[in-house]
């Protein structure tokens, strides 16, 4: 349990510089970054099982893949609200629980 709440803490603390991270890809318009950063995100976001948020990073990792990067700005604002809800779960439930 305390490994998992390790980890759990360590995603929080990371959990804006992730998102940072792909806003950035995204506003220097890369799609090799933003795949990158989204890919990253969204393993994190499984292993948490927070599924919308998980697919929200998928689509963002798809598009740029395709080299599509159109929707990546709504899409990524989307992920931010996910986001805040994970994060709030992970809160809320303490240490050793996994957000739904």
């Amino acid at each position: 349990e305390a490994a998992v709440a390790d980890l759990l803490g360590e995603f929080c603390a990371l959990a804006d510089s992730m998102l940072t991270a792909l806003a950035d890809a995204l506003a220097e318009r890369s799609p090799a970054a933003t795949e990158r950063a989204a890919h990253s995100l969204k393993g994190s976001l499984l292993w948490l099982r927070a599924a919308p948020a998980a697919e929200l990073a998928r689509r963002i990792e798809t598009q740029a893949r395709a080299g599509d990067l159109t929707r990546g700005e709504d899409t990524l604002a989307a992920l931010r609200r996910e986001m805040r809800l994970v994060l709030e779960a992970i809160e809320r439930e303490g240490p050793g629980q996994r957000s739904s």
